[in-house]
């Protein structure tokens, strides 16, 4: 079984700053996490291999720096890892990094893809419905439990406001997971670093042809929320 695992490396929420002049995140000197979602994408990814075996890739797209993510990956179970970085893609907004990560799917042909249901620094849960139409990939969103009932189908459970339902999905298919889907395993202490192993893609070697340019949304103002408590006594 090949499954293929979209992760994202965002700025821990708690110490972001914003640049008034281009309202974009300050990412220089904030701490760097792996988006929670992506984690928990990370480890079904390796529980599936480990019970019905396979191969587990894992990719990001970002800057040359976002390859943390990619050694925790390999370090807890992933089997390849690929860094997605290119200065074309500066700016890319939901649309582009879809239409970017469809052609890596298009060039893999996992039968499975799996992300997170959205990143904690965009909460748009744009990007995999994007990537699973573009990629012809059947797909469900804000998944809580994958079972496998053949080698070519699986039962999916789909998290929704009123509860839940299950759906039987075919291979080749992708979904998005939520975080009851299940809980990250920890690095091993005694598992060495890996971040020799990551390889690293530029523009072209995605097959992909459009740029951080052709992004079709802009931010045009972003403001802070301040958030307060009240104390009263009451005698």
């Amino acid at each position: 079984m090949n499954i293929l695992v979209f992760v994202k490396q965002i700025p821990e929420i708690s110490k972001i700053q914003f640049d008034p002049a281009t309202n974009r995140i300050k990412r220089d000197q904030v701490p760097l996490i792996i988006n929670p979602f992506d984690k928990r994408a990370v480890e079904e990814g390796i529980r599936l291999k480990e019970k019905h075996g396979g191969h587990v890739t894992v990719v990001t797209m970002g800057p040359p720096s976002a390859t943390e993510v990619l050694n925790s990956s390999l370090r807890i179970g992933a089997d390849r890892a690929i860094l997605i970085s290119d200065p074309v893609f500066a700016g890319a907004d939901t649309l582009v990094t879809a239409k970017v990560l469809s052609a890596v799917v298009r060039k893999l042909k996992p039968e499975i893809v799996l992300l997170g249901k959205y990143s904690l620094d965009g909460e748009t849960s744009q990007v995999p419905p994007e990537v699973a139409v573009m990629a012809g990939y059947l797909f469900k969103t804000s998944v809580s439990k994958i079972e496998f009932v053949d080698d070519r189908a699986a039962n999916v459970e789909q998290e929704l406001e009123t509860g839940f339902a299950t759906y039987r999905m075919e291979i080749p298919f992708l979904v998005s997971v939520s975080e009851k889907i299940n809980r990250a395993r920890f690095i091993k202490p005694d598992i060495p670093d890996m971040s020799s192993q990551i390889e690293r893609w530029s523009a072209q070697d995605t097959g992909s042809n459009v740029k951080g340019s052709d992004s079709p949304t802009v931010v045009e103002s972003t403001e802070r929320i301040e958030s307060f408590r009240q104390v009263k006594m009451l005698s």
